[in-house]
């Protein structure tokens, strides 16, 4: 019998325990009760084992802080925490309606229902926001409902502090793949937009049954989220306004700029949706369709057999299987508004009517707002009662593979450097097959180093246009959706120094790809619809600081070299995660341009190049023998490590130090691949 199952009749400390309410991948929550006031209560246990793994417990503590910090009716809150025999627990408020993600299992829910769990949720969220704290694993497993049906935001085990926390996670990649955004497997800041996307998603699953992307493995799960388009809900019934398709297609739009600004936004724009489709809502008689499932949106590559998969880890299954997450065999009942939103909503129609206001009149927009305010106020009071127990886990199956298209950018061509340059309109952050890239903007920088070794010789003022370079080094996770679609051939080596299947597997999706050629590299940045840097660009990117208009010696300046700042000399012996150095960013806002791997370059090495290379837009001779590498890896020291060393390697070396970025220029390819 396992350690957590023998606590069933037995104390820990005031509180009895009496069943098992649910388990999920951190702890098991329990039904207990406080005898001395008569009190049910839900209590979170985490086995005495993981008292020995410190992230582990950093984030069961930080659950138990951040939830005591906030307080708002739907977010549920704690009663204690502690820790007791070797055991740490949460104490929370018990709730009998159970999690909604049961109530989504158990069978399509009705308007009034989506409609008011998305305005609790989305209101608790805009709170928890102005507290400078992100969940980032909004899922239906993380809601959970009272006895009346009210909907309260739990399991903030991984929420982000804004003030500034370490990262939990070895891969730096934190929620469920089945939720999260785009830009949640990118390294960088935590975001409100991260929440909403998840928010949205869990919107789609309350009225389809199933997760907008499904998929056998969590990568190929990340990357639909990363490059797919968001389904269409009349995929699965044709009788679901279009207006309903509009909002999730904003709420989970890839760019977090395009999305809605808040959680609010979110609801109301659903609220405004599901009023201005009243065609549907007030029909007398219920729709029934067959739903249909998404099997041919799910992976990025099209010609891999149907059943070959990724060798990585599976997300967690139902016991219940399959079926009982898909709605393939069932039927959606789509009801309409319920009884008393219905009631509600036609009587402002008919006084409305009845007063003779008009379409464009102020008193119409006012009574419009008022049936708004009216309907949402009786949509959220609808019951919903269950005892079964709650199901932390989330499922996804096995599904076919298809390709995604190549993001597209907008070509502009910038002015000569003798021009007046008038600002542009390219935006500071782009993606590229779901790759956040930065802009550096077209300008003058120098180049080389007169105090440098002889082939960084002379420095001398360069002209590049505008151009994006990846804001990290490529990773695992997007090297191998390139592998996936055939696009890529794998690492020679699946291995680095001292980890074992360094390649392939979860932990490090969000580190560096290494063991990789110049040739491999090329690839990679040509199915991006991009390339390598030529050397200026990585060069200008890595060390030139345009708000005091002069290079740096290293990218974050010319401090003595630090473990803070970069990953090097070989004190960890191997590549860390991406952005796990913000101190040692360029002034562009680029991490790890010196440090963990060194990085491939588009040009051809020759030793006196800079006497005599272009001015503006140079690219290295037309041939060579050897390769370009820039930034050093977590073996090098000194020199090697500034932002103007150049060391050159035959272009299919490859090594456990050698990785790469890739760059993406306004005004076309530079390398002419």
């Amino acid at each position: 019998m396992a350690e957590m199952d023998v606590l069933i009749g037995s104390s820990l400390g005031k509180y009895q325990i009496v069943e098992i309410l649910g388990k999920g991948g951190m702890a098991t929550v329990y039904k207990a009760t406080h005898p001395a006031i008569n009190r049910t209560v839900a209590i979170k246990v985490l086995p005495r084992a993981m008292l020995h793994d410190d992230t582990f417990m950093q984030r069961f503590q930080r659950e138990a802080e951040v939830i005591a910090r906030l307080e708002h009716f739907h977010i549920l809150p704690i009663y204690d925490y502690g820790e007791y025999e070797g055991m740490p627990y949460i104490v929370m408020r018990f709730l009998e309606g159970g999690s909604l993600q049961e109530h989504v299992r158990e069978g399509p829910l009705s308007w009034d229902r989506i409609v008011g769990v998305v305005a609790q949720v989305a209101d608790a969220l805009d709170y928890a926001h102005s507290q400078n704290v992100i969940h980032r694993d909004i899922k239906p497993s993380n809601i959970m409902l009272d006895a009346q049906g009210n909907a309260y935001l739990t399991d903030f085990g991984i929420a982000k502090i804004s003030e500034g926390t370490a990262q939990l996670t070895g891969s730096g990649i934190v929620g469920t793949p089945a939720y999260m955004a785009p830009e949640q497997s990118n390294p960088g800041p935590s975001t409100p937009a991260m929440d909403i996307y998840a928010l949205g998603v869990t919107l789609f699953e309350m009225i389809a049954g199933q997760v907008p992307f499904v998929a056998d493995t969590p990568i190929a799960q990340i990357l639909m989220h990363i490059q797919n388009p968001v389904p269409s809900l009349q995929e699965y019934n044709p009788d679901i306004p279009v207006e309903i398709d509009e909002v999730l297609r904003r709420a989970m739009a890839k760019s977090p700029e395009e999305r809605y600004q808040t959680a609010g936004d979110l609801a109301r724009g659903l609220e405004a949706a599901v009023m201005s489709a009243g065609g549907w809502s007030w029909s007398p008689k219920t729709v029934v369709h067959s739903a249909q499932t998404m099997q041919a949106a799910v992976s990025p590559r099209a010609n891999v057999p149907t059943g070959e998969k990724l060798h990585v880890p599976e997300l967690a299954s139902s016991k219940a299987g399959h079926s009982k997450l898909l709605w393939s065999r069932r039927v959606l009942l789509w009801g309409g508004l319920g009884g008393i939103g219905v009631g509600i909503v036609v009587a402002v129609v008919v006084i409305v009517s009845l007063l003779g206001i008009g379409e464009d009149s102020g008193g119409a927009r006012e009574m419009a707002a008022q049936t708004a305010t009216a309907a949402r106020l009786a949509l959220t009071t609808m019951p919903i009662i269950s005892s079964s127990p709650v199901d932390l886990t989330n499922t996804v199956g096995p599904t076919p593979i298809v390709t995604v298209p190549t993001d597209s950018i907008v070509t502009e061509v910038l002015p000569k450097p003798t021009d007046i340059i008038a600002p542009t309109e390219f935006p500071m952050t782009k993606t590229l097959r779901g790759v956040s890239m930065t802009l550096i903007p077209a300008g003058v920088f120098m180049m080389g180093s007169d105090t440098g070794y002889p082939r960084e010789r002379p420095a001398h003022e360069v002209y590049l246009d505008a151009y994006y370079i990846d804001t990290t080094e490529v990773t695992n996770l997007y090297y191998m959706a390139c592998v996936e679609e055939g696009a890529c051939e794998k690492p020679l080596d699946d291995n680095s120094v001292s980890i074992y299947r360094y390649y392939g597997t979860e932990p490090y999706f969000n580190y560096p790809v290494i063991n990789i050629s110049w040739y491999q590299a090329r690839d990679y940045c040509k199915w991006r619809g991009g390339h390598l840097p030529t050397e200026a660009q990585w060069e200008k990117a890595a060390g030139w600081d345009e708000a005091n208009n002069e290079p740096r010696q290293f990218p974050w300046g010319t401090l003595v070299l630090d473990g803070t700042y970069l990953n090097y000399g070989s004190e960890i012996g191997d590549p860390r995660a991406v952005g796990t150095y913000p101190k040692g960013m360029s002034a562009y806002g680029l991490y790890d341009m010196a440090g963990n791997v060194v990085e491939w370059v588009n040009d051809w090495y020759q030793d006196d190049f800079y006497e005599h290379s272009l001015r503006e837009n140079p690219v290295g001779p037309s041939e060579g023998q050897f390769k370009i590498t820039r930034g050093g890896s977590y073996d090098d020291r000194g020199a090697k490590l500034t932002t103007t060393f150049r060391h050159a390697l035959g272009p299919a070396t490859t090594a456990d130090t050698l990785g790469f970025r890739c760059a993406w220029t306004t005004s076309g390819d530079p390398t002419g691949d």
